[in-house]
């Protein structure tokens, strides 16, 4: 029997919101990588069915199952095809998988609401309404007592849709409000508009998802403890089993379940089941370090010496993952190393707080600390002296001793080109592209296309190259100004408060200064968990979830108002800047040097040297040229025409008002044409709707070299 009270007590409203935010997610990533279905499927429902099945029988396999997804499944699109390119793969199946199961089975259990009897009842239960009552046991409903919008995910959300709209605008400009729709058009020469919002949406992607399935979570679940530790649960399931891999990656083939994984195999490094190497580099020692931060926490409830932590499993780990190291980059170690340098540091913080009896606390911190530091740098020189040659060992001697020379004559600038040339100069560019719009900055997701914009002075990368910012606090910055990077701090400051998460803070802040990090799923999946859910958190006694703290409403209105402010003046700062850059043909025509042709395929890579329009509305400028065709000919698919279709055809003036409409007619099957008996010579455009999406062909003859119609002039 239907429960209407449990159907009322539903949180209809946040199930719509988060199930609308996936939603539109998915469709926007779908708009900027139109992918065959034949190609997205095969990868899409392995995720969505390993997070969707798990989640609709239980809420902790569902998360485990989910969690464990996030680092082992990011590549599996390539079982669908081969040699698809890396932006292509993704989590997009998994956490919508997640999402739509976590709220069916919320659905489903307010529906069927059968509960077991009594022990000492005589009422018996069928064996399938059995079934449903163990399963509801074991699915308790939860409570959300705090306003959706009183929590922090829900403002990282909206502030991922103002850049997300931002972007667009600046994409697309205003064509959409003139009737235009979204029209294919060209951004800079070679980069069309929705290649270039594809930069915004791939990072709202990687990090929205995973915020939309944890906050999916705790909507539903009141006990965050054990949404962490599922969660947890999960994700160091997949982290053994990318070591697992990598360890046959490095002994046995160095292309064992490798596909797929970038250039990593060329350059021979291993990658586990990580999307590249690139993600291994920083996830592999971030992870190890947070699991022997875990592992000193909580020595007492896992039974942990303290001689057993520092001369077992600290050498073991240190050993084992140096090891791995050595066919990973040279950020890795970088990073490992001031991974160790945190760890020490924190660790001599909780030796000072121990007590002692006639001793200073200092005293024994700092000689344990010193001591530590310097076994570590002798094990990973026994390592390299170990591993690597005679001859390889005396040019790191002496490159070292070239860079204390080059400090010493101040030239800092070459020892940074020596290390690694590229990503100098990109952080180079990242400096230069802050400093040319310093409070609004170049847009969200946009350094990868300011690379390709041939308009840009300064430095130059050397072969074309194209990479992300080398810094994600430089990319920041670029990418938001001064005003948008304050908000994201007031936004992160939010979370890291309410979520009690400056431990996961500190280990994020290491590998972010050498790269982007959230480029990838499965980074941004480890960097959104560890912000949202610092497992350190749960693990400690009697501890609350500060997000459910009942603070005052008042501070939350106040903090409501002040991010809506700050968001609104950063939208309108940065689509007005859209707003002069003109509408349909004449959109972005300073920046590109031609009209906009509208093209989803030009002539230049069809043999047949016709252009491929497809929508449903289309705009051209007429040139003032004769020509000497007097129709306009449009060639169709069968399968996009219907007896009844028509085409519309309007000339527009200068103003933009309907000059003439005609209707294009049917020559032949498959074509129509469109004949102008009289010109207005107020003519400035051509506009073509359909009833419907349909593809043409139209003959590269009709356009100048300009992009404009070449139309006959009586």
């Amino acid at each position: 029997m239907i429960n209407r009270k449990a159907l009322k007590e539903l949180p209809w409203k946040d199930s719509l919101f988060l199930l609308g935010g996936a939603y539109f997610l998915f469709l926007i990533y779908r708009f900027v990588y139109p992918l065959n279905k034949n190609f997205l499927l095969p990868g899409f429902l392995i995720q969505f069915f390993l997070a969707f099945v798990p989640q609709i029988m239980g809420r902790r396999w569902g998360r485990i199952f989910t969690a464990f997804g996030t680092l082992t499944l990011v590549r599996i699109s390539w079982l669908g095809f081969p040699g698809l390119q890396v932006h292509y793969t993704g989590l997009a199946g998994l956490f919508l998988g997640a999402i739509l199961g976590i709220w069916v089975r919320e659905w489903l259990l307010a529906i069927l609401n059968v509960s077991l009897p009594l022990k000492d009842s005589k009422v018996a239960l069928s064996v399938p309404r059995k079934l449903i009552a163990i399963w509801s046991q074991r699915n308790p409903k939860g409570e959300t007592p705090v306003p959706i919008w009183g929590e922090a995910p829900f403002w990282i959300l909206i502030f991922i849709l103002f850049l997300l709209v931002e972007r667009f605008f600046r994409a697309f400009g205003f064509s959409i409000f003139y009737g235009l729709g979204i029209q294919e058009f060209l951004f800079f020469p070679g980069v069309s508009s929705r290649e270039y919002l594809s930069g915004p949406v791939v990072l709202a992607v990687n990090l929205g998802f995973p915020i939309l399935y944890l906050f999916s979570e705790e909507r539903c679940s009141s006990d965050s403890k054990k949404i962490s530790l599922d969660l947890l649960y999960g994700t160091l399931i997949g982290f053994l089993i990318n070591v697992v891999v990598m360890v046959v990656q490095f002994f046995y083939r160095i292309d064992f379940l490798a596909f797929g994984s970038n250039l990593s195999v060329s350059a021979g490094r291993v990658s586990g089941l990580l999307l590249d190497s690139g993600s291994a580099s920083w996830i592999l020692p971030l992870v190890t370090v947070f699991i022997l931060g875990n592992f000193w926490e909580n020595k007492k409830n896992l039974r942990i010496q303290k001689v057993s932590f520092f001369f077992v499993l600290l050498p073991l780990s240190l050993v084992s993952v140096s090891f791995l190291g050595m066919k990973l980059g040279k950020t890795f170690w970088v990073i490992w190393i001031l991974f160790f340098v945190y760890f020490g540091t924190y660790f001599l913080y909780k030796m000072g707080r121990w007590k002692s009896e006639g001793v200073p606390k200092f005293q024994i911190g700092i000689p344990i600390y010193l001591l530590g530091g310097t076994v570590f740098f002798l094990l990973i020189a026994c390592v390299l002296i170990f591993f690597l040659s005679q001859s390889f060992l005396s040019f790191l001697v002496n490159r070292f001793t070239w860079w204390i020379s080059l400090l010493g004559s101040g030239e800092i600038e070459k020892v940074f080109l020596s290390i690694d040339e590229v990503r100098t100069l990109l952080s180079k560019v990242t400096i230069e592209n802050f400093a040319s719009s310093p409070w609004i900055g170049q847009g969200w997701g946009s350094f990868l296309f300011t690379l390709k914009d041939p308009s840009r002075l300064g430095t130059k990368i050397p072969n074309g190259f194209v990479d992300s910012p080398p810094v994600f606090y430089l990319g920041i910055l670029q990418d938001l100004g001064i005003l948008g990077t304050f908000l994201f701090l007031v936004l992160i400051c939010f979370v890291v408060w309410k979520r009690q998460s400056l431990y996961s803070i500190c280990l994020l802040a290491i590998p972010f200064l050498f790269g982007q990090q959230v480029q990838h799923a499965d980074g941004a999946w480890i960097a959104v968990f560890l912000l949202l859910y610092p497992p350190l958190v749960y693990s400690k006694q009697n501890t609350r979830f500060v997000a459910r703290v009942e603070t005052r409403i008042r501070w939350k209105v106040i903090l409501a108002v002040f991010l809506l402010l700050v968001s609104f003046a950063y939208q309108y700062i940065s689509i007005r800047q859209s707003a002069t850059q003109g509408i349909g043909a004449e959109f972005r025509k300073k920046e590109i040097g031609m009209f906009q042709l509208g093209a989803a395929m030009t002539s230049k890579v069809r043999p047949d040297k016709n252009h491929l329009f497809v929508g449903k509305v289309w705009e051209w400028r007429i040139s003032p040229e004769n020509f000497l065709k007097p129709n306009l000919i449009l060639r169709f698919q069968s399968s996009d025409l219907k007896n009844k279709d028509t085409f519309s055809v309007f000339l527009l003036d200068k103003n933009r008002e309907v000059l003439l409409e005609q209707h294009a007619v049917g020559v032949k099957p498959g074509e129509y044409a469109v004949e102008f008996e009289n010109l207005p010579k107020e003519s400035v455009n051509l506009q073509l709707s359909s009833e419907r999406k349909a593809s043409f062909l139209l003959s590269e003859d009709f356009f100048d070299p300009a992009h404009q119609l070449r139309l006959v002039r009586r």
